[in-house]
Formats: C-alpha cells, structure tokens, sequence
C-alpha cells in the first residue's frame, strides 16, 4: 500500500461519524448508570485545556474520567482541577518518573473511598486507583501496567483484586492500560484471559488502541462481567495522543427520571463535633429516673433525633450535570476538529520533514490560541468584578481545587485543644464575664470606695 492510499484511508476513517457521537447526541444520560472515559494521556498537566474542551463538547455527558500514565505527583495531583469534577482516587510514583493512574468524578455524585484495595498498589507493575460510587454496586478501577514490570506480579495482584471485589458483593468495572497487546497470541496473554474467563470477566475492546506508522496494538482495556444489551462501548480519536480514548456507558437496571433530586445529609467534622457538644451538654436525669424501660427509650430516642436532626440536617440538592466554559468558542471547536486529521497522518505515516514541522506548527498555533482564550475570559471576570480581590481569590481556588471553607479557630484551653465552635464560644463568653469581675474586684482593693472622690461641675 502507498502513502497516498494510506492517507486516502486515514481522511476517509476521521470524516466518519463516530457511532458514539451518534448516540451521545439522542441519548439519555439518565438511563445510563456508569458513564466512562479511559484515556491514556501522557503527562495530563499539558492537556488540562484539551480535556476540558472535550468535557464541554462531545465528551459532556461522561461522569467518570479515568486517566493513565499521568506524569504527575502526589502533591501536583491535589492542586489539579478539571472543572465539574473532584479527584476520586490516584497512584503517583515515588521512585521513579512518569506512570501513574487517577480517577475524576463528577461532582454531583456521591463516592467512597475503597480502603481495603489500597494495599495493592506496587510501583510500574500494579499502578490501581479504585473508587466505590454510592448510587451503583460498582467498584471502579484504572490500572497501569509498566511494560518492563513483572507481569506474573501483575497477575497475581490482579486475581487478589478480582476476589477482594467479589467478596463485597460488587461488579468490577476495570479500565486502563496494561500493556498486554490483545492482538497478539502468547503465553502472557494466555494466562491472562484464562484468568478473566474464570471470573466471567471479558474485554470489550476489540481494536487497536495504539496506533503509529510501524504498528498497532490493543494495550487499553475495558474489562466488565458482562456486555448486557443496551450498554454502549466506542473508542474516539482525540488527536493529541497515540492513545484512544476508551468510552463506556452501562444501562442502567432502572432509569431514573428527570429531573433528578436527591436527598443527603452532610457529616462534617464542624458538624460532628456539634452533634457531640450538644449529647454532651444534654440532661439525661428524666431517662435515667423513668422506671419504664420503654418510656426511657422512647425519650432517649426522641433527644437523640432532634440533635441528630439539627447537627445533620436533610437538604434537598438538584443534580445539574451541565458545564459551562465561555471561552471554548466554536473557533477553537473548528480548530481542533481540524487538527485531528494532520495528527492521525502523522502518526500512521512516514511524512517528510516539512510536512512533520507543518503539522508541529499547527499544534503550538492550537496551544497558544486556546491559553489565550482561557487567560482572557479569565481577565474579563477579573476586570468586571466589583471585589477584585475576593474574585481573583474564587479563581486560584477553583484552578487549584481548594475548598472554600475556613477553617475552625483551635484553642489550647489548660493543655486540650477545643475545636468545636459552639464550646469555643462559651469560653470565650465565660472568660469576658469573669475579667470583669477580677478587674472590680481589683479596683475595690487598691481604691477603697470612700478614697474616691467624683467631682461634678455644673454645666455652664
């Protein structure tokens, strides 16, 4: 085959429409209960404006983003944001460069932390970071795998992480890149589908999903029990990485109506150690003195309730999944749309040295546009706010992904430390009242009554 037929292919292959971007723009995201995107990015920290035009525009619907081979340390990977979504759970390496693995949820769903899964991640052979979701019996997991790690360590950490999972009664959603090319029989391979066959786990994955012009292999994974009818799987070329991303979306067994409500209670520390103060401050002498044990129990219960009530509170929160970034304009939609095909040229031919700095050039064009962009609708909200200060603040927070709470004052009363606000302000209240009576009682004592003398003058 010639160049020019390969190229022939490749335009032909990008002008088709995506059997995914077909069903993403009908779809109901409602009826999907898991909606996954797995790419592995290769160093996240320079494609964090790429991957929020993604999540804007026909990635808008994902609410789980698994990502590989992030680059990025444990302290880079707390200040990182992609805004609408909180970082679940990371792998960072600590000996050694590169790797990584990391999962982002979006913000308006609840998820817990998997404890007993965190003992399993080894540097280059079993980078793992894995995330329980509240409204589903799903444990999410994204995986890298170095090529030059042991892959029987591997293996064996795997079925430990297959076992752990169904010992919870969960299904294993699993994503990433484990570097087992599954378009290539040998005996790795081998054991590693056995491994999967016996616990009724396969791979989606079907085609290559690295792709360059010497090769193509089927390194990126989507391991789930079972395709049921309904689910959508589809892999998309973002044109910035030899990967492809990786897209999954699995029905749900019942769909909920919009719009969606949810009802939760928050359990901060601030508030827990409210609840606390306000059991300890309580009188419990009318449950301790009823000689009806019932009775007791009901006035305990009845107590008990209204703190619980006014410490946690039931609030009402709307789920709205839209995002909303006025600089991604439909310029630098166009753009990007066009960059793709230069980029899957590249990567799938042997170009001469002109068209390969034709292409780089495009690329550094693209970047310097959409920083632009990002910068001046940045100062646009800076420039028109009434409190510059407090604005500029909102934007390093929400950049960064830091919290907005202030912290809780900590006194050091007599050697305990008292964080509860509500117990900090009696001390104080109880301290000002007291100073007051030493301070007259000390007037008394050094300016006996009858030695002060007051002085009235007439008003003139």
């Amino acid at each position: 085959m010639n160049q020019s037929t390969k190229v022939t292919e490749l335009v032909s292959r990008t002008n088709t429409r995506d059997p995914y971007n077909d069903t993403n723009s009908a779809m109901n995201p409602q009826e999907y209960e898991i909606r996954l995107l797995h790419h592995n990015v290769q160093s996240l920290s320079n494609k964090l404006l790429d991957t929020a035009i993604m999540l804007t525009t026909e990635h808008s619907k994902i609410d789980s983003v698994c990502f590989t081979e992030h680059w990025l340390s444990e302290v880079q990977m707390k200040i990182l944001n992609i805004g609408g979504f909180g970082l679940a759970n990371n792998f960072s390496r600590s000996h050694s460069m590169s790797g990584g693995s990391c999962i982002f949820i979006r913000n308006t769903i609840e998820m817990k932390d998997v404890n007993y899964l965190k003992d399993l991640g080894q540097e280059k052979i079993f980078e793992i970071s894995a995330t329980d979701q509240f409204t589903s019996s799903t444990i999410l997991a994204c995986i890298y795998r170095s090529p030059d790690s042991d892959f029987y360590a591997f293996l064996h950490t795997l079925e430990l992480l297959i076992t752990k999972v169904s010992s919870k009664g969960k299904h294993l959603v699993l994503c990433g890149d484990l570097n087992v090319n599954f378009l290539q029989q040998n005996s790795k391979l081998v054991d590693l589908q056995n491994l999967l066959v016996m616990n009724n786990l396969t791979n989606i994955v079907k085609s290559p999903t690295r792709i360059s012009n010497r090769s193509a292999s089927l390194i990126d994974v989507m391991i789930i029990k079972q395709h049921r009818k309904g689910d959508v799987f589809s892999e998309s070329n973002l044109g910035y990485s030899d990967h492809l991303v990786q897209l999954l979306y699995i029905k749900a067994r019942d769909p909920i109506e919009s719009p969606i409500s949810r009802y939760k209670r928050l359990f901060t520390e601030k508030n827990t150690e409210e609840f606390q103060y306000s059991l300890h401050k309580e009188n419990w002498n009318e449950v301790t003195t009823l000689g009806e044990p019932n009775s007791s129990f009901n006035i305990f219960m009845d107590t008990f309730r209204y703190y619980f009530n006014t410490a946690f509170p039931l609030k009402t929160t709307h789920v709205n999944n839209s995002m909303i970034n006025t600089w991604i304009t439909k310029g630098i939609i166009k753009s990007r749309n066009k960059l793709r095909l230069p980029c899957c040229i590249k990567r799938s031919t042997d170009l001469s040295t002109k068209s390969l700095k034709y292409i780089q050039n495009y690329q550094k064009i693209y970047r310097k546009v959409i920083a632009e962009a990002k910068k001046r609708e940045t100062d646009k909200i800076i420039l028109s706010a009434t409190n510059k200060n407090k604005t500029l603040w909102k934007i390093i927070n929400k950049e960064t992904g830091n919290s907005q709470q202030a912290p809780n004052i900590i006194m050091n009363l007599q050697d305990k430390i008292i964080t509860n606000p509500q117990m900090i302000t009696e001390k104080f209240n109880s301290y000002f009242i007291d100073i007051i009576e030493d301070l007259l009682s000390q007037t008394n004592r050094h300016c006996p009554q009858q030695n002060l003398k007051f002085q009235i003058k007439e008003c003139p």
